[in-house]
Parts: structure tokens; C-alpha cells; sequence
């Protein structure tokens, strides 16, 4: 059998229609649903609906990391000045644990790479244009940086070069004088 259009109409096989023109469910939501939708929520909000939560009247919200529809009570989201968060607790704290872990691998990766000078307190590349070579340290380089051993070192010979006083006579209208000149 078939219909005016010349398609073909499977006689008492139920019509798979559930309604035209059914509003999604989900408060504040404006979707209208199509008439092959079983369900009573869009497809935005099908797989993040609990319905249990749903028939008790409890206002929603939708985490938006992981898209689940959960009470809006500081229970599942975490207060801010501005009322909820916008993702939920366990969310949150997921978040905060993957970026402890990439902090943690950033701090080693630069540990590895970069060292610390504790005279000058600049962090410069792990690499002998930086640092000398020492056999003392684990590490195999120097514990100050080259800079600083070089200023170090400048210091020191300023200070065993100090000025050396002379002893002169000379004389004055006072009479004659003995005393120091430096060099």
C-alpha cells in the first residue's frame, strides 16, 4: 500500500510519532522537540538529566565541565560572590588536582633544566656557559654562578691590593714632619 506522495505504508505497524511541537523538560529551556523524540528532553539535555532529581521539584543545574544536571544547592557547587559556581565540586576538585599535576611537572622539567644561583639569585640554563665545572657538587657544576665567582673574585684582589702607606719627612713652617702618605 502507499500514500498520496507514492511512499510506501507498512499497514499495522505502529507509528513511531510521539508528538509535534513537545517543549524540552529541562526548566528555561526553549527547545521544541521533534515528533520522533521519545523523551521528554532535548538532546542537549538528555544525557545530564536525572530524573529523580527532576520529579522531586528541585531546582537544576548543569555543571559545565561535565555536562550533569545536579541540585543547585552549595551541596554539589561552590559559593561565590555572584551566587554558584558554574562547575560543580567534584569537578572543581578534579581540575584543581590535574593542575597540581602540571604545576608539579613544570617545577621538575625546570629543575632538570635551570639552576639557581644563591648569590645573585637568577635562575640561568644548566650549561657550562653558565656555570664552571666542579667535581664537589653532584651536579657537576659550580654552586655560584660564573658572573658571581667573577665579581668574587674582583673583590678579593681589590681588597689584598689595598693601598700601602709610605713613610715620609718632610718639611713644613711648622718645622720638619714625619708621617704616612698612601700610594
Amino acid at each position: 500500500m502507499s500514500d498520496a506522495r507514492g511512499t510506501k505504508v507498512l499497514v499495522g505497524v505502529p507509528s513511531k510519532e510521539f508528538g509535534r511541537g513537545r517543549p524540552c523538560a529541562m526548566p528555561a529551556c526553549k527547545t521544541t522537540l521533534s515528533r520522533y523524540n521519545p523523551g521528554d528532553f532535548c538532546s542537549a539535555h538528555e544525557a545530564r538529566f536525572e530524573p529523580k532529581l527532576y520529579e522531586r521539584g528541585e531546582d537544576l543545574r548543569v555543571c559545565r565541565r561535565c555536562k550533569e544536571a545536579k541540585p543547585s544547592t552549595s551541596g554539589y557547587f561552590r559559593r561565590r560572590e555572584r551566587g554558584l559556581s558554574a562547575i560543580c565540586k567534584v569537578c572543581t576538585s578534579e581540575q584543581h588536582v590535574e593542575h597540581r599535576k602540571r604545576e608539579k611537572e613544570a617545577k621538575e622539567k625546570e629543575r632538570r633544566e635551570m639552576k639557581r644561583c644563591p648569590r645573585c639569585a637568577k635562575t640561568k640554563p644548566r650549561t657550562v656557559e653558565f656555570w664552571r665545572v666542579s667535581k664537589t657538587n653532584a651536579d657537576g657544576l659550580s654552586q655560584y654562578c660564573d658572573a658571581c665567582i667573577l665579581d668574587a673574585w674582583r673583590e678579593a684582589s681589590k681588597k689584598s691590593r689595598k693601598k700601602k702607606a709610605m713613610a715620609v719627612t718632610y718639611e713644613s713652617p711648622q718645622g720638619i714632619q714625619r708621617g704616612t702618605v698612601e700610594k
